[in-house]
Formats: C-alpha cells, sequence, structure tokens
C-alpha cells in the first residue's frame, strides 16, 4: 500500500474508533433513532481494513492523482458491498463528531477542502438563462438549454477538481455525477456503481461553489481566467463539429453576425471571498456591512465564517450580474 493510500486507511479508522463507542445515532430534527450492535462496529472496521488491503495494489499503479480520484470515488461502494443488510445502514450514519450533525464521510470530505494556510470562498456561474427560457418554443428547447449550460459549467469544475481534487468543489457534489464518472473512466479508472450510463441528463447545475487554496487575488484571476478560457474553447468546439456536421462551416466564416452571437456566449460571471488568509481565520466582523446575523457572533474557526461569506458571496455575484457588459458593435 503506498504512503498516500496507507495514511488515509490511517485516518479514517481513527475517526471511526473515536466515536465507535456510541450506541445510538440520532437524528439531528426528529426523535429518530438507529441503535448501533457492537458485532456490526467490528465489521465495519474490519470490512474497511479487508477493502483497503483489495484496492492497495491498484493505488500502487496509479500515479497520485488518479489514486485521489480512484479512492474518492469508489472507497464507500467498495465498503458498502462487503456489508451485510445491517451494517450498511449505520455506515453512511456515522458521525464525525458526538455534536455534529453531518456524517464522517462529508467531515472527509470538507476537511480536505480546508487543508492549507490561506484560503478562498469562490463562486463561478454561467448563464444565460432567461434567455433559453424566452426563446424556447419546444420542450426539446428547454432540454438541449439545461443541458449545454450544464455540461459546460462541468468543462469549468473539471479544471478545478483537476488542480486541487474533487473535494474542493463544494457545490454541486461531484459524488455519482454521470458526467464526473463519465471523465474517470475515460482516465482509465473502473468506477463502482458507474453512473455515466446517465450523460444524456442535465445533473449539474449552471453554476458551482469551490473553496481555492489561495486568497491572493491576481491568483484567483488567474484561476477563474483559465476556468473561462477552457469553457469558451469547449463551446467553440461544439460549435465547430455542429457547423461542419451541417456542412455551414463556410458560410459562418463569411458572416460576423453569427460570430457575434457565437463569441457572446457565454455569459460568465465569478467572485471570491477569502476565508483564511496565511493561517489566519478573516474574522466576522468583517461581513458585518453585508450580513445582518454577524452581531452576536464570536472569533472562531474557519467554519464559523463559513455562512456569513457565503451569504455575502451571492449578494457580490448578484451586484456583479446586474453591471451588463457592452460591447460596441456595427448594426448589419
Amino acid at each position: 500500500m503506498n504512503d498516500f493510500a496507507s495514511k488515509f486507511k490511517s485516518f479514517l479508522l481513527e475517526l471511526i474508533d473515536k466515536h465507535i463507542d456510541i450506541d445510538v445515532i440520532r437524528h439531528p430534527l426528529s426523535d429518530g433513532e438507529i441503535k448501533i450492535d457492537s458485532i456490526e462496529k467490528d465489521t465495519i472496521f474490519s470490512t474497511i481494513e479487508e477493502v483497503f488491503d483489495e484496492i492497495s495494489e491498484k493505488v500502487n499503479n496509479l500515479s497520485e492523482k488518479d489514486g485521489l480520484f480512484y479512492l474518492w470515488r469508489n472507497l464507500y461502494d467498495l465498503i458498502v458491498q462487503k456489508l451485510n443488510r445491517n451494517a450498511k445502514r449505520y455506515l453512511s450514519q456515522f458521525p464525525a463528531d458526538a455534536k455534529d450533525n453531518y456524517s464522517i464521510w462529508e467531515h472527509l470530505k470538507i476537511a480536505s477542502a480546508f487543508q492549507g494556510a490561506s484560503l478562498s470562498l469562490f463562486l463561478f456561474t454561467l448563464g444565460p438563462v432567461q434567455s433559453f427560457i424566452a426563446q424556447a418554443r419546444k420542450t426539446q428547447d428547454f432540454f438541449s438549454g439545461s443541458f449545454l449550460l450544464s455540461y459546460l459549467t462541468l468543462v469549468g469544475i473539471e479544471k478545478i477538481a483537476e488542480r486541487y481534487g474533487p473535494a474542493n468543489i463544494i457545490y454541486p457534489d461531484l459524488y455519482k455525477q454521470p458526467l464526473v464518472d463519465l471523465l474517470l473512466e475515460q482516465k482509465g479508472l473502473k468506477i463502482e456503481n458507474s453512473q455515466s450510463s446517465y450523460t444524456d441528463q442535465a445533473t449539474v447545475p449552471n453554476r458551482f461553489v469551490a473553496i481555492l487554496p489561495e486568497c491572493e487575488s491576481e491568483k484567483i484571476k488567474k484561476i477563474a481566467d483559465e476556468v473561462t478560457k477552457r469553457i469558451k474553447e469547449e463551446w467553440n468546439e461544439i460549435i465547430a463539429k455542429i457547423l461542419k456536421n451541417f456542412g455551414l462551416d463556410k458560410y459562418v466564416e463569411k458572416s460576423k453576425l453569427i460570430e457575434k452571437q457565437i463569441r457572446s456566449f457565454p455569459e460568465i460571471y465569478w467572485v471570491a471571498i477569502p476565508l483564511k488568509k496565511e493561517g489566519k481565520n478573516i474574522s466576522p466582523s468583517v461581513f458585518q456591512d453585508f450580513v445582518e446575523e454577524v452581531k452576536g457572533l464570536k472569533e472562531g474557526d474557519t467554519g464559523i465564517s463559513y455562512q456569513l461569506a457565503y451569504t455575502a458571496l451571492e449578494k457580490f455575484v448578484g451586484a456583479r450580474k446586474n453591471l451588463r457588459e457592452f460591447e460596441q458593435s456595427e448594426e448589419y
């Protein structure tokens, strides 16, 4: 087992062991509960050990990046496959902490994303949605417009995930996304319970939120520019293939109007807010001009500021969208 897989295994087992003495898992919003049998706890532990032993050879034959993608996508499914019916329902519900209402699996993703001395919350959105709705004449038009925005958004997400890892995408959750599974399979990775057969569905919204291990404006702008460039390149490739397929490419080269219409899509907006800079968490007080809930909040870790940062982020991107882009052009 390589060093990465070994450390990940130790971390996961240590985290579960920390709270394995719990006898019941309670629903955070109701009186519902799941009682845990000690036998099932032992089963889960031994299964995790067994799965890591089995996949170690596969991970050893992959690059560190591909190994990360493989574990991120397949680990949970491989463990579930080997558990009996009772143990399966416990696995997804194990809390990360006795006082937390989220599972160990969510904790693993968030803990991975929040590593780094400097962090920023990054929101990227594509449009226009309203013009697609206004111009649609058939149900097929609605579907095609939604799918196009969904696909191009995923192209942008892929750029971030390849650089920083899939766990850094906070929204949408990439786990078992059909197009993501297809991209991983194209890398040569075997995907458990693959959803790639559903790639004809628009399952990704026209925006994504990510944690970037950067807080300098120039570096973030560079990342956003790279994502934008990749999306526009993919859009141009789609247009070129469609026009060539219908034998219209030679006419487009002579039409400035068509060229202008192609160039004006998609509309892209992004904003970013620092969460941590040089190891120091951003104080909640910096959001007091944007969010009323700041009053009464004490200084804390990055998680304290997350909700405030996201609220401010939504307001910022809304304000940015109100600044309409204007490009002077000739009339035809």
